[in-house]
């Protein structure tokens, strides 16, 4: 059975698993902090043998556990589209877009799409059962083939301790045409 499932995730392009969907969870510079103030307690609690302290930190791990569950299932439930880029001029934006689509029961907020030498996208409301076209710009700066680079979907929702990646399919490379000429007719 080990071996059908191993089959199952290879990509037969490239003869190795591909990491497409792959969900990533990791601590936001705030959980830091909130890990701290768990630790904290902890030992203040240990020190003291105060009861109160013990249940106030572990009632913190309790919330913690359940932000880190919401956050990674805003996330993995999530399918995403190939993406698609229209041609751009050299010095403007090439646009690159995606359909995510929401099998699940529930609402997915503040999903974000991130990408190296792209800017800040959008965040984006994915209803339950429905689809939403996100859209990620990465500048051009000169003529000819823009790159191929990996994408992500991204959210820190609903704490903002924990932030969750889900590898998508890479970005395409894009056609950039030369700088338009400013042409004064008169």
């Amino acid at each position: 059975m080990a071996t059908i499932l191993s089959i199952l995730k290879t990509d037969i392009r490239f003869g190795k698993k591909s990491l497409t969907g792959r969900v990533r969870t990791r601590l936001t510079g705030p959980g830091w902090g909130f890990v701290g103030l768990i630790v904290a307690g902890f030992l203040i609690s240990v020190n003291f043998s105060n009861n109160l302290i013990f249940a106030m930190t572990f009632l913190l791990v309790g919330i913690a556990l359940v932000g880190w569950y919401q956050t990674r299932s805003n996330v993995a439930r999530l399918r995403i589209g190939e993406w698609k880029v229209q041609p751009a001029f050299a010095g403007r934006p090439a646009l690159y877009t995606a359909t995510v689509d929401n099998p699940g029961r529930s609402d997915c907020h503040g999903i974000r799409a991130v990408a190296r030498k792209a800017g800040e996208s959008a965040e984006y409301l994915v209803a339950a059962g429905r689809q939403q076209e996100v859209q990620l710009v990465r500048q051009t700066t000169k003529r000819g083939v823009l790159p191929a680079t990996a994408a992500q979907l991204s959210s820190a929702f609903p704490l903002g301790i924990f932030q969750t990646r889900k590898l998508t399919s890479a970005l395409p490379e894009g056609l950039v045409y030369p700088e338009c000429a400013a042409f004064w007719l008169g």
